[in-house]
């Protein structure tokens, strides 16, 4: 699940006319709807788990909330939102001794890759 939420949007500027109703009105894509659900999915997971099996799902729940709430290239308001208040409820739910450092390390890790990233581009040009 963690996988799908971190699937980045298609790209391309083709405009797919199924996403576009009769009345003109513009309906989600899927990919929104998917990342929608998957943080959704985590929410209900940690509320009915004990404090002590929530734990063993931060290193997959993480990421992709924290890619969705902070630096994400595809902000999207609802999701922005919707992260923030998993996040928030994960640390309610499993508290802040265990939160801090997972959500650290995860945090961390994703500055790393960027930095990996940065330098192979400047290494490629």
């Amino acid at each position: 699940l963690a996988s799908l939420a971190r699937k980045p949007p298609p790209r391309g500027s083709t405009i797919n006319m199924s996403m576009v109703s009769l009345t003109g009105e513009t309906r989600e894509k899927g990919w929104i709807i998917r990342r929608r659900s998957i943080f959704q999915l985590f929410g209900a997971l940690v509320t009915k788990l004990r404090r002590e099996e929530s734990k063993e799902y931060l290193p997959n729940m993480l990421p992709p909330l924290y890619l969705a709430s902070e630096g994400s290239g595809d902000k999207v308001a609802q999701l922005t939102e919707l992260s923030q208040q998993v996040l928030d409820l994960i640390q309610k739910c499993v508290g802040d001794d265990v939160f801090a450092p997972a959500y650290a390390k995860v945090r961390g890790e994703i500055q790393e890759k960027r930095l990996e990233r940065s330098k192979k581009r400047k290494q490629d040009k």
